[in-house]
């Protein structure tokens, strides 16, 4: 709707052969050259509406997690995997024993060691 002072809207027209269009022609009826209109403005939601509030992030290595033991699981995995290598060693298979001291400390021990992240629940409201 048009106020009282605004002056008219001239009607829009085809840039091909100039006729008259209506607002809500795709096309043109006098030429059929297809007519662009205006895409309309794009909106982005605000980050936190897809990311969520922030958590608090904290790691231990004595927490008991879904993917780690908590302290005695990793102290008896620390013990299986140096009494094992010194039975290979003197009892069983010599190189076998090498392999372990060589090879299998430097990997596991880090990765039974490491911190684990620790999941925080915040009280109901």
């Amino acid at each position: 709707m048009r106020a009282a002072g605004d002056p008219p809207h001239p009607p829009a027209r085809c840039s091909g052969c100039g006729a008259t269009l209506s607002k809500d022609a795709d096309w043109c009826p006098q030429c059929f050259t297809a007519l662009e209109k205006p895409a309309p403005p794009r909106t982005f939601a605000a980050p936190d509406a897809f990311i969520g509030p922030r958590l608090r992030a904290s790691y231990s290595r004595s927490a008991r997690t879904d993917v780690s033991f908590g302290p005695l699981g990793r102290i008896a995995l620390t013990l299986l995997l140096v009494v094992m290598p010194l039975i290979f060693l003197l009892w069983v298979v010599f190189p076998f024993g090498i392999v372990c001291l060589v090879a299998a400390w430097p990997i596991l021990l880090p990765a039974i060691w490491k911190k684990t992240p620790i999941q925080h629940l915040d009280p109901p409201d």
